[in-house]
């Protein structure tokens, strides 16, 4: 056996692979080293794949405190392998793209690498129970996957194994009241939850959100107000099966809980995975009414319960690094001093974790404060000051929910910068929210490339990925067999990989990702390169969308589904909502600001109405080239839809008997279609902009009629998307917004059994036809009658 440089601990361990013929290849690794470990499996699982037999593979690890998660690849002779890391996850990285480059049939050379990024992490809204929610879990996505939360073997051990594949360090799981699923509390018994349940079918729907537990706490201009739950029917403020609404998915006692999550957490670390617990506040669902704990930040009962509930957790899960805290949403944001939400932070996880320490005086626990609801100030004054128990950084959204947007989105400047937390020393991790695409796959190493490249790096450790509107668990919308019930993140590799693995190593090229794409679908150098250009072109649309009419918030759009949170019958943004911004006032819907000058493939876009302006004053050609006017964002639109009409029947000639490619062309297919009904509603709701604003004079009237074509045109297209996504996929409830239905959409919610306005793309079609959106009546300026 040859000797192994750098620092070994414990076993030397070789792993033998008999193959045909007279050698075997084999891999050295310290046997104790749990990442050392998976790395071989996953070296010994692409020899198997390639045949090789005659390759020697050492796996090391030189301590350098310098450069963590670094490593070096170097060959030695003809037919051996040396990975020597600086830290366990170093060498596994190293390891783990020994074993990539094997199966993509890439040359291993000489090589030294150190991550891109520090912090590569993953936001995970986790749906412990319909009693324990996370932030809202009223959609599909969250009740599907509650009983996913509570599987090691058929969930969590792969997934966590497939985020340490992509290089991702950290696993934040974000929540509400975690305590009555996680921990057990001497003196408060009662308030540990047995067994598992979710909602009933039918018991949700899209005015859940917000509301769907029991009576929630809401700060409405200064009135304090409960909002009744509509699945604690009883109303008495806890969610049983006497409600009717609520059904077991498993039985496990809280002693069984706390051993799964000490199983899972403990992988996470195997797999070099820092574990974070995120938690919105106040909230003490499941201990409400319980020894007289209520939701009050006020209340020496709930302060007393939380800081024991957050002291069990650490000294429970040694695998627990940081705690993070969102100072709302259910707050009462007037108080200040020290009944504020920020005193009540510090005098309930704050001191929960030093009261660990005392006990545990090796612990450290890194706390992440979310600015959302608090000011820099007061995070200063009631808890940086006064907190021991660890280091304390900030998150902030980076982009709000729209990662597919820019490249280099503005949030920084106005969430960082002018928030002040830079200039106090603070690190911040960036918030990086998916609330665009929950069914289509999307794919462009291009603008993932860019958009870590374009990252404030030297103010951030680094990133957490996610959405606030869906649980990224398991699919359960597919209606192909081989395909429903696999990981998301399976069905989504391409995207989670990408972020992962770009933001560790950011020069990945396009061979790369091609050789990617040729090796998972079995594909020739020339078709999977034509795959590669072809989705990553068609990844634009969406990006596009959001740039040329851009609103953050997770509520207002779901591009997929042309929806958003209106208590309509099928949420359907109609063209004034849309594209004029007279729909909820909250609600900006403007052109995205870009960064001057903007990332390579950017424009600023004008919006509908000042280019309607434009067109009046004759100067609608005068915005220049450096700018996009609504008709060429939809010329965008229709020339990367035509790329892929272009590659389409060479792609599906290559399908045969692969279900996965037919899923994903699919997916390019009715992405293509969804653009094209994008870029025809835009060019309609342009040119009836003009015709609506001269009152409808005869002068325009030719307008009106070409945006009755494409308005028609738009529908068609639309007809055609529901098609496609009929083969494989079927409606679902989304938490944030409405009912991702398209056929319901298209025929204006009839047949649904919802109340609301019958809105959608058919009644669309006819209100342009008939012109039945007229410009709103203008706003009174009413004097108020001063007292005598």
């Amino acid at each position: 056996m040859k000797e192994i440089q750098g620092s070994f601990f414990g076993v030397l361990c070789m792993l033998n692979l008999l193959l045909p013929g007279s050698l075997s290849a084999s891999v050295q690794y310290d046997s104790n080293n749990p990442q050392l470990a998976f790395a071989a499996q996953e070296i010994t699982s692409a020899l198997k794949e390639i045949g090789r037999e005659d390759l020697r593979v050492s796996l090391s690890i030189k301590p350098d405190g310098a450069s963590p998660e670094a490593f070096q690849i170097q060959r030695v002779g003809s037919a051996g392998i040396k990975v020597t890391g600086s830290d366990a996850n170093g060498a596994m990285y190293g390891g783990i793209e020994v074993a990539e480059y094997l199966k993509l049939g890439l040359p291993i050379e000489n090589v030294s690498r150190e991550p891109f990024l520090e912090k590569r992490g993953i936001k995970f809204n986790i749906p412990l129970d319909v009693r324990n929610p996370s932030y809202d879990d009223s959609g599909d996505a969250a009740q599907e996957n509650i009983v996913n939360m509570w599987d090691f073997e058929g969930f969590w051990k792969p997934y966590i194994d497939g985020l340490a594949r992509y290089r991702y360090n950290t696993l934040s799981l974000w929540t509400c009241h975690p305590y009555p699923q996680m921990v057990k509390l001497a003196d408060y018994p009662d308030c540990a939850a047995q067994d598992v349940y979710k909602a009933k079918a039918g018991a949700l729907d899209h005015e859940s959100k917000g509301r769907y537990f029991t009576k929630i706490f809401m700060m409405k201009k200064g009135q304090h107000n409960w909002v009744d739950g509509c699945l604690d029917t009883n109303g008495d403020g806890h969610l049983t099966p006497e409600d009717g609404t609520i059904e077991l998915v498993k039985k496990m006692t809280i002693d069984e809980k706390i051993a799964h999550w000490t199983k899972v957490f403990k992988h996470a670390g195997d797999r070099g995975i820092q574990v974070t617990l995120f938690h919105w506040n106040v909230n003490v669902h499941g201990a409400k009414g319980h020894y007289g704990i209520e939701a009050d930040q006020t209340n020496p009962k709930t302060i007393a319960y939380m800081r024991a509930a957050v002291k069990e957790l650490v000294l429970t899960y040694p695998a627990i690094t940081a705690i993070g805290v969102a100072a709302g949403e259910t707050d009462d944001e007037e108080l200040k001093g020290d009944l504020s939400t920020e005193a009540f932070i510090y005098k309930t996880y704050g001191l929960g974790v030093m009261d660990a320490q005392k006990e545990r005086p090796d612990r450290e626990i890194r706390f992440i404060w979310r600015n959302h609801s608090t000011e820099m100030e007061d995070v200063e004054e009631q808890f940086t000051s006064k907190y021991t128990g660890g280091p304390v950084d900030v998150s902030v959204k980076y982009v709000v929910g729209r990662i597919h947007s820019s490249r280099r989105p503005q949030e920084w400047e106005k969430r960082a910068l002018k928030a002040g937390w830079l200039g106090q020393g603070y690190r911040i991790w960036l918030n990086l929210r998916n609330d665009d695409l929950f069914m289509h796959r999307w794919g462009s190493p291009d603008y993932v490339r860019q958009f870590i490249r374009n990252m404030p790096l030297e103010h951030s450790p680094g990133f957490m990925l996610g959405s606030d509107g869906y649980v990224w668990g398991k699919v359960f919308y597919s209606t192909v067999p081989e395909l429903q019930g696999q990981l998301e993140l399976d069905k989504h590799w391409y995207n989670f990989r990408m972020w992962g693995e770009m933001a560790y190593n950011n020069e990945l090229g396009d061979d790369y990702w091609t050789a990617a794409l040729k090796h998972r679908f079995s594909l020739n150098s020339q078709s999977a390169e034509l795959l590669h250009d072809t989705w990553q072109t068609i990844s634009e649309v969406v990006p596009q969308i959001n740039r040329a009419v851009y609103e953050g918030t997770d509520y207002a759009l779901a591009p997929e589904g042309c929806i958003y949170g209106g208590k309509t019958r099928t949420g359907f943004l109609t063209i004034p909502s849309y594209y004029y911004g007279e729909g909820q006032k909250s609600l900006r819907r403007l052109p995205q600001k870009l960064k001057n000058p903007p990332p390579a493939g950017e424009k600023p876009c004008i919006s509908i109405p000042v280019w309607g302006k434009a067109y009046m004053n004759g100067k609608h050609t005068y915005f220049g080239d450096d700018k996009l006017t609504p008709l060429q964002v939809a010329d965008n639109l229709d020339r990367w839809a035509d790329v892929v009409d272009a590659a389409l029947p060479r792609l599906k000639s290559k399908v045969g008997g692969n279900v996965e490619l037919r899923d994903l062309l699919w997916d390019i297919e009715s992405m293509a279609l969804l653009g094209r009904y994008y870029a025809d509603k835009q060019r309609c709701a342009a040119k009836y902009w003009v015709y609506r604003e001269s009152d409808f004079d005869n002068q325009y009237k030719e307008l009106h009629e070409e945006s009755i074509d494409h308005i028609k045109a738009a529908e068609s297209h639309w007809e055609a998307y529901a098609a496609v996504l009929d083969k494989h996929y079927k409606p679902q409830l989304l938490a944030r917004t409405h009912y991702l239905d398209w056929n319901s959409t298209l025929n204006n919610g009839e047949g649904s059994g919802r109340d609301g306005q019958a809105l959608g793309v058919k009644q669309e079609t006819q209100d342009i036809i008939n012109r039945k959106y007229v410009k709103p009546k203008p706003m009174g300026n009413k004097k108020k009658n001063k007292k005598k």
